[in-house]
Formats: structure tokens, C-alpha cells, sequence
């Protein structure tokens, strides 16, 4: 057919779930016999050289694919996500929004240049250990990101203890350059003994370094812009 070549596939295969590997039968017009396509994200493979790539809402949403019960006691496990991402786009998430599990691996934009994240509705509640883009920081790193909260939807008609735009608990690791706004204003479920901070809810531990945050929080407990309740391990600047 005029504008197009034919091409006959030769096998198909995973390596991962994240890609497949198709083999083509070489010709005298195609010079290549492989090709990787992602399955889940736009490239990278994950690592901290080569991180997995975000250029859309799905590319994003797929974040949460990467989770994995991570043994961190004899006797206990918690869903973390070990690998890192680099942020090409602005992305908008229009659906609900759960926090992501346990962050120990990284979310940075792809060139420095701060992307924006806009979060129509997100999940809070007891059901999670904090909300915002990520549950928990522990041991990672996002950098260079502003976060947009819209709505607050509570899911169980519980209280949420801590929210924060990137994460409702800090235990460990580095936010660099990140910024937030929006509203943290649902006052009915942000109880007394409540944390709620434009970055960070609650830290034991870390570094917060050039943030700011402009969103708007109504609580009838503790509140600040940068992070709510913190211990003196924890590094601002």
C-alpha cells in the first residue's frame, strides 16, 4: 500500500513487564531486526541512570505498578517503590487519586525544569498512612516538582492524620525544589491531632530543601506551609 511497508513479525516476547521485544525479519529497507516498545512507561528502565520515563496520565498512574512487599523487620513487610521516574510532561490526574505506597526509589523532572502535577481528587483517610502524591517518603527523593491539590475525597469517613502536597510522612530521604498549592480545607475529617503542611505532613527524619507552598489549609489541627511536625533530624533550607 503506498505509504506504508509491510512487515512480517518473526516472535514476540517479554523480558519484563514492562517490555516486549518484538524480532523482525530483516529486508533490504529495514536495517533493524529488534524493537523494544514500553509497556508502561515512554522508556528508561528504572534505575537512577536510566529512569523509568513519564509522558502522560497513564505513564503515570502506572507508578503504582512498580510496588512490591519489601521486607524491612523480620517479621513485617510494607508495599514500596524502588525504582525511579523522570517526569517529561505536566501531567493532570483527572480520576481519583490514592497516594502512592512507600517511596524509596525517586521522582524528578527529566530536564530540572519544574513539572507540574495537578491532583483533581485526592483520597485521604486512616486507611493511609499519610496523603499526598506519595504515602511516604522513606529513603527517596523527589525533586523539582509542584504539586496541585483540588479536592480532598475522603474514602472511608475517616480522620487522615497527616497530608502533605508530596507526602503525608517523612521518615527518611530528600524533596528538593518542590512547590505546591490548591486547598487542604476539608475541616470535618482533618481532626485535632491531625498534621497537615503544604509539603510535608509529619518527618522523623530528611531534607526539605527550597520548597514553598502556597496552598490553603483549613484544620483544626496543626498546620504549617512547609511541614507540619517534624523532630530536630529534620533538615530545612
Amino acid at each position: 500500500t503506498k505509504g506504508y511497508t509491510e512487515v512480517k513479525v518473526k516472535r514476540i516476547k517479554t523480558d519484563s513487564p514492562q517490555n516486549i521485544i518484538i524480532n523482525l525479519e530483516s529486508n533490504d529497507y529495514l536495517k533493524f531486526e529488534k524493537l523494544k516498545i514500553h509497556n508502561l512507561f515512554y522508556g528508561g528502565n528504572g534505575t537512577a541512570e536510566d529512569p523509568y520515563q513519564i509522558k502522560c496520565q497513564r505513564h503515570f498512574k502506572n507508578i503504582r505498578l512498580c510496588a512490591q512487599n519489601v521486607r524491612y523487620e523480620e517479621d513485617q513487610t510494607s508495599l514500596m517503590i524502588l525504582d525511579n521516574f523522570a517526569i517529561l510532561n505536566d501531567i493532570e490526574l483527572t480520576d481519583v487519586f490514592e497516594p502512592f505506597p512507600i517511596l524509596k526509589g525517586s521522582l524528578k523532572s527529566a530536564n530540572g525544569e519544574v513539572k507540574d502535577i495537578r491532583i483533581v481528587w485526592l483520597c485521604t483517610g486512616s486507611g493511609y498512612n499519610g496523603s499526598g502524591l506519595f504515602e511516604t517518603i522513606w529513603g527517596g527523593e523527589v525533586s523539582d516538582i509542584s504539586v496541585e491539590i483540588v479536592y480532598e475525597l475522603n474514602k472511608d469517613g475517616t480522620y487522615g492524620i497527616r497530608k502533605g502536597a508530596i507526602c503525608g510522612y517523612l521518615i527518611d530521604g530528600k524533596i528538593n525544589n518542590c512547590t505546591s498549592k490548591g486547598y487542604f480545607n476539608n475541616i470535618e475529617y482533618n481532626s485535632k491531632n491531625s498534621f497537615i503542611g503544604g509539603i510535608v505532613g509529619e518527618a522523623l527524619r530528611g531534607e526539605i530543601i527550597n520548597c514553598n507552598s502556597s496552598i490553603i489549609i483549613t484544620t483544626n489541627g496543626k498546620q504549617d506551609k512547609i511541614i507540619a511536625e517534624k523532630t530536630d533530624n529534620v533538615i530545612i533550607k
